[in-house]
């Protein structure tokens, strides 16, 4: 079938939409090995939290099936032997796959699998079409999905679909299209796989290194691993002859995605990195180079608290999606913490920051659970 490697067809059920904060409740898979089905594979997964009742209303999966369903963690060592090394295929893999990385990456094991899209490979060989969602391609070809929605049965619909291309077209085309949207980690010699795996699936910068030990890129990421690991999926020329330079890869963890920001700055101007990029931040806060511009290093001594403010979505500064921070001034004889007003924060944080940060006085950023343990203490 395609090629001669086990291809692991995957669709996830999940409680929503974000990958790390939602959980997987089912997992079904069919593999197969030269046009043979060698494994099938379906479970429900207790999440650990409640199910909202829009998927229960899509998948018909109730908080009264996985109750007594495993624990991730429970069936993580099967599913890993049977996943590894195959390549896995999935209709709009970067979800499925993202997922069943985020889960694997709470029992501090990274994975390192050849993906496929099928949406992208429905697209490439049917550009006349629409549509290329799993109900359009059902529709197409007028394919029976008896539950529709669970897990194991949409694997099946994509596998069928593979089978449906190859009766349309011939084997090598369809051959053909599958290599060209399989997205591969090309590592360069210098590096293997154990070298990804150490590096955390958290907050954090990182840097890449060439053999004379020069610093070629630094760059930030919510999930480290898969941010590098990004980087050698499906290279583009000029990524391409950038990364077949790199030796070494190195990280720092950060407390969250602020200090990870800023930290990336800090090194970018500290390293002066072979290939680097301009930092903008929206508004008329702060417009820099991070190569020629002076930016106030990211501070280590002191106390400085960055709070995520739960629930309070904006558009400051870099993200569509990011979330307010408060800043808090200590002083080590109070026994408080002061927040600065939210109206100072909306209108000049970044200045604010720069500020604190250029002051004798040194800060530290704090996670949410140090500020819990330090109003404790205080």
């Amino acid at each position: 079938m395609i090629v001669d490697r086990i291809i692991t067809f995957l669709d996830l059920e999940t409680t929503g939409s974000k990958a790390g904060r939602d959980r997987v409740i089912e997992i079904g898979l069919i593999q197969y090995l030269n046009g043979k089905v060698i494994n099938e594979y379906e479970t429900l997964v207790n999440p650990e939290c409640v199910i909202p009742d829009m998927i229960t209303g899509i998948t018909g999966i109730r908080n009264s099936d996985v109750v007594d369903a495993p624990l991730f963690k429970s069936i993580a060592l099967k599913l890993y032997e049977l996943i590894e090394d195959t390549i896995v295929v999935a209709h709009n893999v970067s979800f499925d796959y993202s997922f069943l990385r985020a889960e694997f990456a709470k029992l501090e094991v990274n994975l390192n699998n050849d993906i496929l899209c099928s949406v992208k490979l429905s697209k490439d060989l049917y550009p006349h079409f629409k549509k290329h969602s799993l109900d359009s391609i059902i529709d197409r070809f007028n394919l029976t999905c008896e539950r529709r929605h669970r897990a194991l049965d949409d694997a099946k619909i994509i596998s069928n679909f593979i089978q449906c291309a190859v009766n349309d077209f011939s084997f090598e085309k369809v051959s053909t299209a599958f290599r060209k949207n399989l997205k591969v980690i090309n590592l360069p010699s210098k590096l293997s796989h154990k070298d990804l795996n150490k590096l955390p699936s958290s907050f954090g910068v990182y840097t890449f290194e060439n053999e004379a030990g020069q610093v070629m890129y630094v760059g930030w990421a919510k999930n480290v691993y898969l941010e590098v690991t990004n980087h050698f999926l499906n290279q583009s020329l000029r990524r391409e002859n950038i990364l077949k330079s790199v030796t070494k890869v190195d990280f720092m963890p950060t407390f969250g995605e602020l200090g990870a920001i800023f930290f990336e700055i800090k090194l970018t101007n500290d390293l002066k990195p072979i290939y680097t990029k301009k930092f903008k931040l929206f508004g008329k806060y702060l417009l820099v180079d991070s190569v020629s511009s002076n930016l106030p290093w990211w501070p280590i001594n002191g106390y400085m608290c960055i709070e995520e403010q739960k629930g309070t979505e904006g558009q400051l500064f870099l993200f569509k999606n990011w979330r307010l921070y408060a800043v808090v001034d200590f002083n080590e004889d109070s026994t408080s913490l002061n927040f600065l007003p939210s109206s100072i924060l909306e209108k000049g944080f970044i200045d604010i920051l720069a500020s604190k940060l250029q002051s004798k006085s040194g800060y530290k950023i704090m996670s949410e659970f140090e500020l819990r343990q330090f109003e404790e203490i205080h």
